[in-house]
Order: C-alpha cells, then structure tokens, then sequence
C-alpha cells in the first residue's frame, strides 16, 4: 500500500511541540491548523496531484478513550471529491485501558494527549473506494464523510474483535501488531 513517504495531516498544535515540530515539518506532514482548514486541504490536493499518499484521520481528533467514534469531518470527503485519489480506509483496533493521558502546556496552553506505548493493536485495511462528485456540494460531502467513517468503523470492529480473540487464547497476553 505504502511504497513512498506518506504525509500526515496532524494537527497544527504538534507543530508547536519543540522536537516533535521541528521533526514532523521537516518530514513534511501537513498542520491542520484551527480556523485554517482549506489551507491544510490545499497541502494535501498538491501531494495527491503529485501522485504522493496522504493520510487523514477523518475525526480531526482521537477517538474518545471509552470507544467509538466522533463523526468524520469533512476534509476527507472534499479531498476525495476534488482529487478523484482513492480513499483506503483503515480500522485500528487495541486496548483502551493501555491508553495514557498526559497533560501538558504548549506555548501557555494546556492539551490533554493520549498515547498508547505498549500493548497490542490491529489494523484491517479496507479495500479502495472512490467517489464522484462535487467538492463544494456540503451535503454531498458531508453524505461522503459519513460512508468514509461508516466503512472505518466496521473496520476498526473487525480489528478489535480480532485482538479480544487473541488475547482470549494467549496466557498473559501479547504485545505488538496482530
């Protein structure tokens, strides 16, 4: 699937985070900044049209910690729409009480993150889908979303059934990719 660099559509917060900023800008991952979303779409349709892979984690933020998903944003769909690039969705299944939280200040303001260092996780990749359409249409892009996200979470099922059948049959567990 991944046979050259990808680029990552984070956001624009971590670009602030000394080290981590530096390293994401340098590897050329696109800030999503707040208010300033077109300007991160346009990013991305250049390295679509350049034939590169973007990633885009629909929610425009994590997943809530007790399961679930937040409903997709729009972005996915109008990079869709406006670049005809196919969009492989991914389910990421793991264990939510590994999860961290960490608080922390950036530049005065204070963010909650979430990591997951260790413990297994699963990812099932779905298979291409492409859509026609108009980009600017905000209902056909918000129906577009809502399939994108639809199809993630059937994926992301799939990955958490298969880490629970996993560790089920695994004394003391496992740690890595499944």
């Amino acid at each position: 699937m991944l046979h050259q660099q990808s680029f990552i559509m984070i956001n624009g917060v971590l670009f602030q985070v000394p080290i981590l900023g530096a390293y994401l800008r340098k590897s050329g991952h696109i800030s999503v900044k707040e208010g300033h979303g077109q300007e991160a779409i346009d990013a991305a349709l250049k390295h679509l049209a350049a034939g590169h892979t973007v990633v885009i984690f629909p929610e425009g933020i994590i997943s809530p910690t007790e399961g679930g998903s937040h409903p997709a944003k729009t972005g996915i769909a109008r990079l869709a729409l406006a670049s005809g690039a196919p969009v492989i969705p991914v389910g990421i299944g793991l264990i939510r009480e590994n999860i961290y939280h960490v608080s922390s200040t950036v530049r005065g303001v204070e963010q909650l993150a979430h990591w997951y260092p260790k413990g297994p996780y699963a990812m099932t990749i779905g298979g291409p889908i492409t859509f026609n359409g108009d980009a600017d249409d905000r209902a056909q892009t918000r129906a577009t979303a809502d399939q994108i996200m639809r199809r993630i979470n059937q994926l992301a099922t799939e990955s958490e059934l298969r880490i629970n059948r996993t560790l089920s049959r695994t004394p003391g567990g496992i740690f890595g990719l499944i």
